[in-house]
């Protein structure tokens, strides 16, 4: 794994995918039970919960190329899965209807432009020759963090209001933007990592 701790970039990228993943684990589990249990509205409204994530998402992306001309990497990033962190707590403390699709939407957009230009970087820092052994460590460890979550989230849930739960999840992510300090600026700036050996990968 020489390549990814050899990387200024690829040692922060790894734990913010990581975190990221293990924060989004309690809203992926029990936003149908927050519709439920919380709202009290049925499948209709879940499923505009599930589209107002995806529009966001499609929107953020379309638009990480525009936001990635006009904002620095560092500041897009941080603002990014910052706003989105805001809009999970922002959720968990108005349990309605309208306001929690709002929230959703915008917590889509942040994180469809933050996945867009996070993979432009990957691809961009990552040499050719490691690119699959990279990838592949830095998507092993973010999806072990979604089960983690997942027994995590299970474990507090019987104990825990599913508000408390989603502003916990929605902080983590929050904060976890503190990791993109010392970041480049600028895409333009995002270092070549130097291959590691083919045994050392």
């Amino acid at each position: 794994q020489r390549t990814i701790w050899g990387s200024p970039f690829l040692r922060r990228a790894l734990p913010i995918t990581v975190i990221v993943n293990f924060a989004l684990a309690p809203v992926n589990l029990l936003d149908v039970a927050w519709v439920r249990q919380v709202l009290h509205l049925g499948a209709f409204v879940y499923g505009l919960f599930g589209m107002a994530i995806l529009v966001g998402m499609l929107a953020g992306s379309a638009l990480a190329s525009v936001v990635a001309r006009r904002v620095s990497l560092r500041a897009a990033l941080t603002f990014g899965i910052g706003i989105a962190g805001l809009c999970i707590i922002g959720l968990s403390r108005v349990p309605l209807a309208v306001p929690d699709l709002a929230f959703l939407a915008g917590f889509g957009l942040c994180i469809g432009s933050v996945n867009t230009m996070v993979a432009v970087s990957l691809q961009r820092a990552v040499p050719d020759a490691v690119r699959g052994r990279v990838f592949g460590t830095l998507s092993a460890f973010s999806n072990m963090a979604m089960p983690l979550a997942g027994l995590l989230t299970g474990l507090v849930a019987g104990a825990v209001s599913l508000g408390a739960i989603f502003a916990a999840a929605g902080a983590l992510l929050a904060a976890s933007s503190v990791l993109v300090v010392g970041l480049p600026s600028d895409l333009a700036t995002v270092e070549v990592a130097e291959a590691a050996l083919p045994s050392g990968a």
